[in-house]
């Protein structure tokens, strides 16, 4: 289950990575309940010591941009 885990997160990022590198946010160009979710899910990830990958610069990017708003400091 943990393996499994692992390679889902990984391909998580994969996804992100490659979306964020063709718009501003996950869903278009603006910030929507997509961004949201995954924020979370990103956030969730990092405690359980499976945060943004080094190299992911778009996602690195992406995620200080979101968590930097003020509602996800609510």
């Amino acid at each position: 289950m943990v393996d499994r885990g692992a390679r889902r997160i990984a391909s998580f990022y994969e996804v992100i990575e490659q979306r964020i590198g063709e718009s501003e946010y996950l869903g278009s160009d603006r910030f929507t309940l997509a961004d949201i979710t995954a924020l979370r899910a990103v956030d969730f990830a990092t405690i359980v010591k499976h945060g943004v990958p080094n190299g992911n610069e778009n996602t690195e990017r992406w995620y200080a941009v979101c968590s930097s708003r003020p509602s996800a400091k609510a």
